[in-house]
């Protein structure tokens, strides 16, 4: 019923995956959040850009994300890693080993390459 997993470098030992549902029950009454396809988006953008702030990840995707990055902030996914040396000093975000473990991924290492895209192939 328990496996020990690897995640950053690091060892948890966790129940495994097929009885997930059945420890929630017990521990939690709360489901697992759910993420929306915009939280989704947000969280890689994170992922692909560790230590980018607020204003960064609005300019990529051309709407506010405040409400997003709170709520992944308060899932634990992401956290704050610290000022960044632009105009008005915003907060940067990273990934969290929660991410990585919630992901099944041991490092960030492992990500998927992202597919190079050139601007003029958007458009088309």
């Amino acid at each position: 019923g328990i496996e020990i997993i690897e995640t950053n470098g690091k060892y948890q030992m966790c129940s495994k995956k097929e009885f997930k549902d059945e420890v929630f029950k017990v521990i939690d009454s709360k489901e697992e959040p759910k993420l929306t396809d915009t939280a989704l988006e947000v969280l890689s953008i994170i992922a692909y850009n560790q230590n980018i702030s607020r204003p960064e990840i609005n300019n990529i995707r051309g709407v506010s994300s405040d409400a997003i990055v709170t709520r992944l902030l308060d899932f634990g996914l992401i956290e704050e890693t610290g000022k960044k040396d632009l105009i008005g000093r915003p907060m940067g975000f990273g990934t969290t080993d929660k991410f990585l473990f919630t992901f099944g991924i041991e490092s960030l290492k492992d990500m998927p390459e992202l597919p190079n895209i050139k601007e003029e192939d958007l458009f088309k």
